[in-house]
Order: C-alpha cells, then sequence, then structure tokens
C-alpha cells in the first residue's frame, strides 16, 4: 500500500509543477486503470487549460472512466472518444474533452520548427507552464498523460 500512496503523491506534484493552474490537481478525478500501480490524474478545464485526454487500451476500464468523468459536466465540458495522438502508436484509444486539438497533434508529425510551433500551441491549451513545455518536446509527455 505504501507505494501506492507514494505514486499518488508523485503524480499530485508532477501535475502541479507542469500546470499553470495548480490547483486543478485539486479538483482532478484520480484514475486507476488496469494494472496500473501509479495513477492518473484526469484534471478538468480551467482559465488556461481548454483541453485534456487519457488514454486507456482496456475497453470495459475505459467505459468506467467515460462515466465517472461524465457525472462530472463542469470540468469536463464536450467529453468523447477519440483516437489521435498517441493511440496509434500504443494501441489505445483517448477520452478527450474541452477543445479538439487534433490539428495541433498531427501538426507535431513533420518535425522541425512547425512541428516544435504545434507542440508549443498543444502544451498552451493543455494549460502547461510556458518554460515546461519545450522539456518535454518532443515525447517527454508519455510520463504523464493529459
Amino acid at each position: 500500500m505504501d507505494i501506492v500512496v507514494y505514486k499518488k503523491q508523485e503524480t499530485i506534484d508532477w501535475w502541479k509543477s507542469l500546470l499553470i493552474e495548480e490547483e486543478l490537481v485539486d479538483r482532478s478525478v484520480l484514475i486507476y486503470r488496469c494494472g496500473d500501480i501509479s495513477p492518473d490524474l484526469a484534471i478538468p478545464l480551467g482559465k488556461f487549460r481548454r483541453t485534456g485526454y487519457l488514454s486507456c487500451s482496456v475497453d470495459d476500464i475505459r467505459e468506467g472512466i467515460f462515466r465517472k468523468l461524465k457525472e462530472r459536466p463542469f470540468g469536463f465540458p464536450n467529453l468523447r472518444y477519440g483516437n489521435v495522438n498517441l493511440a496509434r502508436f500504443m494501441g489505445t484509444r483517448e477520452i478527450e474533452w474541452g477543445d479538439d486539438v487534433t490539428d495541433l497533434w498531427r501538426g507535431r508529425d513533420g518535425g522541425g520548427e512547425m512541428a516544435a510551433e504545434s507542440h508549443r500551441a498543444l502544451g498552451r491549451a493543455f494549460g502547461y507552464k510556458e518554460e515546461r513545455i519545450m522539456e518535454m518536446y518532443p515525447l517527454g509527455w508519455r510520463r504523464g498523460q493529459d
């Protein structure tokens, strides 16, 4: 049990270090997926955070997460299923909320400065601190899911 508590606090601290609006972490929904001892957070929208997502490869668990978020519509508007970004590499599907940022994900595919600009715009849409956005380029944010 200690390892789960540790991982929970580690996850919370990591997200607070990433988001402009750290208080959104306190309003997040804690998610454990099949086989995970490390939790994820479904972080609601805020003043700067305009979009969010979680990935999950197990249909039943994904359905349960969707239902849980649907009960909290004020932080998770425009809740939907998607499979745009990491899913194509990881064999998962996403639950997405807020603005549709599909074009920003696709803009990262070409590499170079155009991809870097798409990455910056995507980080801003997720409400990330400006100084942290490029730390996570190109694959650094696979550490956590948004």
